[in-house]
């Protein structure tokens, strides 16, 4: 369950330095190089903010067509839930739109708070080129022994743009 989204970018920003050279010197108060503030202030000038009762998220459109997607629980947990995501992803940025999480190399780690980032391509046509190209398939079962799915109220609710959903790993048309 991801709630009802509303725009917060006024009100985050309002608690911000609104000069360049203050936001710069508060990001390199907290450890980051003069370049690195900059980049943070420019990557926070191109940023909307939203929020729901159970998500805050940062929504930043990055160079060669990708946006990025900085989400957090609104309770600070760490709580990762893949479907939630998903809907998120399709809310914000659209349904046709592909995303990946990325797990960085260790060089490259920022893990500062529990916060998740998906990248997503601007361009509904554009797809990445990973992952399996098995049609849609979604169910509340396994489709496999030894195997695991959580049920879900959503999967009526996912069902493709031809009606048809995968109940019980049979499809069927929605009524």
């Amino acid at each position: 369950m991801i709630g009802t989204f509303e725009d917060v970018t006024d009100i985050i920003k309002m608690g911000q330095p609104r000069r360049p050279s203050e936001f710069i010197s508060l990001w390199m108060s907290r450890g980051c190089t003069r370049k690195e503030a900059k980049q943070a202030y420019r990557s926070f000038q191109n940023t909307k903010v939203y929020q729901s009762d159970y998500y805050i998220v940062h929504v930043e459109k990055k160079e060669e067509g990708w946006i990025h997607l900085s989400i957090r629980n609104a309770d600070g947990s760490s709580k990762h839930d893949w479907r939630d995501f998903q809907a998120i992803k399709n809310k914000l940025v659209g349904k046709e739109n592909e995303g990946i999480e990325l797990y960085p190399a260790e060089s490259r780690i920022l893990d500062e708070c529990n916060q998740f980032h998906l990248f997503v391509r601007e361009d509904p046509e554009d797809r990445v080129p990973v992952g399996r190209n098995l049609g849609r398939r979604v169910s509340n079962k396994p489709d496999a022994p030894n195997t695991f799915q959580r049920g879900s109220d959503d999967v009526e609710r996912m069902a493709d743009s031809q009606g048809k959903v995968i109940a019980n790993n049979k499809i069927k048309e929605k009524s």
